[in-house]
């Protein structure tokens, strides 16, 4: 799997957002729970979102347009501009917003989050490896000098691509595995902070880390969909509940938040509903199959309106 766009998985799938995790006012010192905690998982998040939009990218250009067993002559003159297609690298731009994200992460880390810090470097030094290894690969593509020489010197790219993919996909595995533990426990922390209040702050949470088990089970799990569809609609209902309730009294930004939710779990009804009208197992794996990008794709959003309203929060604006 080459082209894997998020925090969790190894799968030819989009992988799901990391939420920005925000200080909260007034616990300084608390380990993952403070403000350390919390700003470093922040930025540890900001560095990672960055690098699985671009990195997928460009391991998929270049796998997808190349034989198994390395290019040739006919397949570099057929699908070599594919390959460097502009828009598919790691602009200047976002990878020094990536390295001073995790450069401010690995600086204010504490105690316990500082086993990230060889996980984030891993991850970094693949990323940029294959960034620099696809500009080179690109000028030599470009200028068609794979013509002059059979092909060879591309082959020899080859193995090099395919071990830095592997080199990534180990690296953002484990960093992603690691990202997602402490990220959990911090939303669990938070939804317990919020739960007496069942208020919007306690919602767009509670909300979130149940359609992320969803995500993650499903593709954990795929054959018990039935199961984690019936874990997560009850909570879908309970915020349609409380956003009735709520009326025009609801916050305003909540609105866009309602509008993800809506649009997530309508993917995660068709997707049931296509799981339950498949005839056998062949059927039930194409369903998801056919879903799943849409549904990652979704919660995605999910975490940016979540991140938005948290900001609001730590403002003062949502009460």
């Amino acid at each position: 799997m080459w082209c894997d766009k998020e925090v969790l998985t190894r799968a030819v799938t989009p992988a799901i957002a990391a939420a920005a995790a925000l200080a909260i006012a007034g616990c300084k010192d608390q380990g993952i729970h403070g403000d350390t905690g919390h700003n470093a998982m922040g930025q540890y998040a900001e560095g990672y979102n960055l690098v699985i939009d671009a990195v997928p990218d460009m391991l998929k250009d270049y796998f997808e347009n190349t034989p198994a067993d390395g290019p040739t002559v006919e397949s570099l003159s057929e699908k070599g501009r594919w390959q460097c297609s502009v828009g598919s690298d790691f602009g200047q731009i976002d990878r020094g917003k990536a390295e001073q994200a995790f450069a401010a992460a690995k600086a204010s880390t504490n105690e316990e989050l500082k086993h990230l810090t060889p996980m984030a470097d891993a991850l970094w030094s693949a990323t940029t490896e294959i960034a620099s290894l696809r500009a080179e690969y690109c000028k030599h593509v470009q200028a068609e000098d794979f013509k002059d020489d059979q092909a060879a010197k591309a082959k020899e790219y080859h193995a090099r691509w395919t071990a830095l993919a592997e080199k990534y996909r180990a690296a953002q595995g484990g960093f992603s595995d690691a990202l997602d533990k402490i990220e959990d426990a911090q939303m669990v922390k938070d939804i317990e902070k919020h739960a007496k209040a069942k208020n919007e702050s306690y919602w767009f949470r509670h909300f979130n880390h149940e359609a992320k088990k969803f995500v993650s089970n499903v593709r954990s799990e795929p054959q018990n969909l039935d199961k984690h569809f019936a874990a997560l609609e009850p909570v879908y209902k309970g915020l349609q509940e409380f956003i009735a309730a709520k009326g025009a009294d609801i916050y305003s930004n909540f609105k866009h938040y309602q509008d993800s939710a809506d649009r997530f779990f309508a993917d995660v009804k068709k997707l049931h509903r296509a799981f339950s009208d498949a005839k056998d197992e062949a059927g039930k794996s194409e369903a998801i199959e056919s879903s799943f990008n849409s549904i990652v794709s979704g919660y995605n959003s999910l975490v940016s309106s979540h991140n938005s309203l948290a900001d609001d929060e730590q403002r003062g604006t949502l009460k």
